[in-house]
């Protein structure tokens, strides 16, 4: 049978692993929303590509206006005399293969999460039983911040391939 002291030294091991895991999901999540809006533009910027291709420069301001002159890197637009459609498809490809992997990464942290919310859970009973209501009452908060974490989702989850359509 363990003791209370075996149950404290694995809460104080749960809750500097809580510690390590939240950085670094938060900064995976982050990662993923850069590469989202990253990759819509990319995509964008390539379907502009194709609608503009042949078109003077001028002429281009004037059918799009001036406000996409701040979103878009024009040099990198205009100068084209053909390009093809499907280049938009290779990006949106290229890009959901990255996401894919950023979305294992933040998976990762989940799971790590989800072990360690099944092992508070043991935890909180542990104390409830013994009666140590103030462990029981941390058990909870770092239960609580856990769910918090584990339910932490990128703002744009859309897939790429669906924003093409």
């Amino acid at each position: 049978m363990t003791t209370i002291t075996t149950w404290n030294k694995r809460l104080k091991k749960v809750y500097t692993e809580v510690k390590e895991i939240e950085p670094l999901l938060t900064a995976a999540i982050k990662r993923y929303e850069s590469m989202y809006s990253h990759g819509v533009k990319k995509i964008m910027q390539s379907n502009l590509k194709e609608i503009m291709a042949g078109v003077p420069k001028e002429e281009a301001i004037e059918l799009l206006g001036p406000k996409l002159l701040d979103v878009f890197e024009w040099n990198d637009i205009l100068p084209v005399e053909k390009y093809s459609k499907f280049n938009a498809l290779v990006w949106a490809k290229r890009i959901q293969r990255e996401l894919n992997q950023q979305d294992e990464v933040i998976r990762y942290y989940r799971n790590r999460l989800w072990r360690i919310h099944s092992l508070l859970e043991k935890l909180e009973e542990v104390y409830r039983k013994n009666y140590e209501k103030k462990k029981a009452r941390k058990v909870f908060e770092l239960m609580h911040q856990v769910t918090y974490l584990i339910f932490l989702r990128p703002q744009r989850v859309t897939d790429i391939a669906y924003l093409i359509e």
